[in-house]
């Protein structure tokens, strides 16, 4: 099996790196490469992404770019179940000497069949910059699908900023279930104006304990995280990243199911 995985990696790293870029944008510091939800909700990425496992929690989270001492994020998440539905609600901010920035989003997702997920999310932004431009508000919204194949295969796709078509981004990413303990993933976003990126996942359990590790290609964001379950509601995670253009990166959360 690990032979099998390592083939995995190797082929989509010589096939495919001249496609790259730098990840994600910056505007959202300490930002997952995770499209899907087995085990936690990931609806701030992709509105499809809930956990049946997890139908409610809420989650505290700060990040410290270690190389920019003047710029801090926060955020607060929660979501629950209505009756059948799923909601999800996020609170961040990202604060510098030069700006700062509120972001509220709100999901709404849907199970469509036993192996079909919908959803839907809103994004509102407040830039608060008086010695620049001033401020001003931007709307956005996003749509996501998850489908399960079987038990170890799944697919997410995820189109952003659905209503301007220049600046859309469409996401894909591929899940692995190799094992109950060993997950592979690999994902891509595209804009019509860029070039594809391309990242590659692997997530291990060790008990109580959950490791993540995720590079993009070429080699310019690097995610490392571990979370350790404290208690049957509590857990923790610790996360470290490097990016080129913001360096080493610090990210704390808090969550209770």
């Amino acid at each position: 099996m690990i032979s099998r995985l390592f083939y995995v990696f190797i082929t989509i790293i010589f096939t495919q790196p001249f496609c790259a870029q730098s990840i994600w944008s910056t505007s959202k510091l300490g930002s997952s490469f995770g499209l899907l939800a087995l085990d936690q909700n990931q609806q701030s990425i992709n509105p499809a992404a809930f956990a049946v496992q997890q139908p409610k929690s809420i989650t505290f989270q700060l990040d410290f770019p270690v190389a920019l001492s003047d710029v801090m994020s926060m955020q607060f998440q929660a979501n629950y179940k209505w009756q059948k539905s799923y909601i999800f609600h996020e609170l961040r901010g990202v604060f510098h000497s030069a700006q700062t920035r509120y972001h509220l989003t709100n999901a709404f997702a849907l199970p469509l069949s036993a192996q079909l997920q919908f959803g839907i999310a809103l994004e509102g932004r407040l830039f608060i910059q008086p010695n620049y431009y001033g401020n001003f508000f931007k709307l956005s919204s996003r749509m996501g699908l998850s489908y399960q194949f079987n038990p170890q295969h799944y697919l997410s796709v995820v189109l952003e900023d659905i209503a301007k078509s220049q600046i859309q981004t469409l996401r894909l990413e591929h899940l692995w279930c190799i094992s109950k303990q060993l997950q592979f993933a690999q994902g891509l976003g595209w804009n019509a104006a860029q070039r594809p990126v391309i990242y590659l996942s692997l997530v291990q359990y060790f008990g109580a304990y959950r490791i993540h590790f995720a590079v993009n290609l070429p080699t310019n964001h690097l995610q490392l995280g571990y979370t350790h379950r404290l208690t049957k509601n509590w857990n923790y995670q610790l996360t470290q990243s490097w990016q080129v253009g913001i360096g080493y990166l610090i990210q704390l959360n808090f969550t209770r199911k």
